[in-house]
């Protein structure tokens, strides 16, 4: 095989039998920029699509776009379309003058499957600020009045706002740019290869905090929500490596720099999105990096009807090929854990409360996990809505959680875990976070204007608010039965909403021993 071919790097395992592979090239760079590892082809030009979008902003910062925070990861975001996102959109626009008329991106629906279902949902139709690139062309339009450009013309490859990303982007990468190609979005579309995709992200990951690369790592590492969606495998990989970067792109192209310049990239040749967060955690991985984060985001597992049979799995890991493998069939990792997730989903039309089924806790698998307006008592019509997960330790004595949220019609001030039916509102037993002062010593803040946040609940969480119903303070083991049992719903408050905007009853749990 030439050295210039990609390789094998995930095969797809059901019941115990591959039945079929993901093709792809990986690159791992050292701290000092020398290549520390590879597979398949990593010189040969790429188009890495929104892998370009943090490289394409480091040009308009150099050209004069005077933005920072959530708005500069924004304009490098391929957002998910959550409201937030959207407002954030408009606030790049309403700054350079101008509103959603001068997009020139195609309508499209949210990213998000959650906020497409909501937009269906409410009667609204595709636009071109719901499309997951109208950051990126809004820094364009405001780059471009910063500079005294002409607006209507901003995509053509001859603008001054083009030359200037171009100019940006080859200087990042250290190649040439193929000429002429066109992204999704309908903006000119840039070219290098994964070994210059990789250099360039290291030297955002390392440069000076005040640089235009340093900004822009800054706004990735600090709002991760706005850099991506409160669901997605990026915004969780930005939150457990603060100061590094991650940039996602079409057609299975994944690039991650963290803070002490190691750098990686990837193409999956077919372009599967389910291999890339997989073949990126195994990257990470071979290259000596832990974090409980990639056991989350780098599994991904096939179901035969309700329960999991197999999973997408990387082949690049150190001991492939040499006959070291973790289990004979790895997915039975998941299932033979304890794990527990809390689900509820809001049934679409009429506002009907359903519950989910169990399912495995990783990205992408089981039923939506759904706080909604609905389900508050009484139950209110809000544009909030959120998702819970939560996994119970294999010894019993801990509960790992991720909220997220978003879309609340004001700003989040607290969130908790309530003893209680869905039918009444009960006491807090477990504060998740809170913006008032009046938790525990160490209660993490809210993410006020969305986002997500998490967690581990231990015993000495647990609260003496539901005393009176028979849970004392510390007893775990009280608080799980009743999660069990589905007692308890999470509940995110709000400044206007301060007796909850948005909850989830968590039933239909239950734990899995074999």
């Amino acid at each position: 095989m030439s050295a210039n071919t990609p390789v094998r790097v995930a095969e797809v395992v059901r019941s115990g039998f591959v039945e079929g592979h993901h093709y792809g090239s990986v690159i791992a760079l050292a701290a000092d920029g020398s290549v520390d590892w590879s597979v398949g082809d990593v010189t040969s030009p790429v188009f890495p699509r929104s892998s370009n979008k943090p490289l394409q902003a480091v040009g308009m910062l150099r050209a004069g776009l005077d933005l920072d925070g959530e708005l500069l990861a924004l304009v490098g975001a391929s957002h998910s379309g959550e409201p937030f996102h959207l407002e954030g959109v408009r606030k790049i626009l309403a700054i350079a003058g101008l509103d959603e008329s001068a997009l020139q991106t195609p309508a499209q629906y949210p990213l998000d499957d959650q906020a497409r279902e909501e937009w269906v949902r409410r009667g609204v139709g595709p636009s071109p600020l719901a499309m997951n690139c109208s950051g990126k062309h809004a820094g364009m339009l405001a780059t471009s009045v910063t500079a005294g450009w002409p607006v209507e013309t901003y995509l053509e490859t001859t603008h001054p706002v083009q030359k200037a990303i171009r100019d940006g982007f080859e200087s990042l990468t250290g190649e040439k740019a193929v000429e002429g190609a066109v992204d999704g979005c309908g903006a000119p579309l840039l070219s290098t290869s994964l070994l210059g995709l990789a250099r360039a992200f290291a030297t955002l990951a390392c440069a000076a905090a005040d640089s235009a690369e340093g900004r822009v790592v800054r706004a990735f590492s600090q709002h991760p929500a706005y850099a991506s969606g409160t669901r997605r495998d990026e915004a969780a990989l930005l939150e457990a490596f603060p100061g590094a970067i991650a940039k996602a792109g079409a057609e299975s192209c994944y690039a991650v720099a963290l803070p002490d310049g190691r750098s990686f990239a990837l193409k999956i040749d077919d372009g599967a999105a389910r291999a890339r967060p997989v073949v990126m955690a195994a990257a990470l991985r071979r290259s000596g990096i832990t974090h409980p984060v990639l056991d989350d985001i780098g599994r991904h597992l096939l179901y035969g009807g309700h329960e999991p049979v197999g999973e997408i799995r990387a082949t690049i890991g150190a001991g492939v090929g040499s006959g070291t493998r973790r289990s004979q069939r790895p997915w039975e990792d998941t299932v033979n854990r304890t794990r527990i997730i809390l689900t509820s989903v809001a049934a679409a039309g009429a506002g009907v409360i359903g519950v989910g089924a169990v399912a495995a806790a990783h990205d992408g698998g089981g039923a939506p996990k759904r706080l909604t307006g609905y389900q508050e008592v009484p139950a209110l019509s809000t544009p909030g809505v959120g998702e819970f997960r939560a996994s119970l330790s294999p010894g019993g004595d801990a509960i790992d959680y991720r909220l997220s949220f978003s879309g609340l019609e004001t700003a989040a001030t607290q969130a908790h875990i309530h003893f209680e039916n869905k039918t009444n509102n009960g006491a807090i037993v477990v504060f998740l976070c809170s913006n008032l002062g009046n938790g525990p010593v160490g209660t993490q803040a809210c993410p006020a204007a969305g986002g997500s946040i998490s967690g581990t609940i231990t015993p000495a969480d647990v609260g003496a608010g539901a005393a009176a119903q028979g849970i004392a303070a510390g007893e775990f083991d009280e608080f799980v039965a009743a999660m069990r049992s589905g007692a308890t719903y999470v509940n995110v408050h709000s400044t206007g909403r301060p007796g909850g905007e948005i909850r989830a009853q968590l039933s239909g749990v239950t734990g899995h021993k074999h």
